[in-house]
């Protein structure tokens, strides 16, 4: 379930969120329940909340 295999590294929050979402989405079509958790710093999480928001 949490393999190295599902581990990927992005630049960016925003490349991070997108990278996310794909696979939540993914996951979502085989029946799975998926979502997205951000955890980090308040300034991560705030950063992370406002590029979900304007989307």
């Amino acid at each position: 379930m949490f393999g190295d295999d599902r581990v990927r590294v992005a630049g960016t929050i925003a490349e991070a969120l997108e990278l996310a979402v794909e696979s939540a989405d993914a996951a979502a079509l085989h029946g799975a329940g998926a979502g997205v958790l951000v955890t980090g710093s308040v300034v991560t999480v705030a950063e992370a909340r406002a590029l979900m928001s304007s989307t």
